[in-house]
């Protein structure tokens, strides 16, 4: 359980190269429902892995780009 108090912004991704270690799904699935139950924006970066041509962004088959209010609304992100 992670202490989401005070937090506005989760940014979650994993490594990407000949070096980069598994992400577990069961991992990433729990901070993102933990994000929103406590209302806090989740920004998926990547799955990462040693092919960094096709990484993947998808999470439970959707973009999660979510900013928190204020100072980063219009900010834009590039796929």
């Amino acid at each position: 359980m992670l202490r989401l108090s005070g937090i506005d912004w989760v940014i979650l991704g994993g490594g990407i190269g000949h070096k980069a270690r598994p992400m577990d799904q069961k991992w990433v699935w729990d901070i993102q429902e933990q994000c929103q139950t406590e209302k806090v924006a989740f920004f998926f970066k990547l799955w990462g892995g040693k092919n960094k041509k096709k990484p993947g962004r998808e999470l439970n088959g959707q973009i999660h780009d979510e900013m928190p209010d204020g100072e980063f609304q219009n900010i834009q992100y590039n796929n």
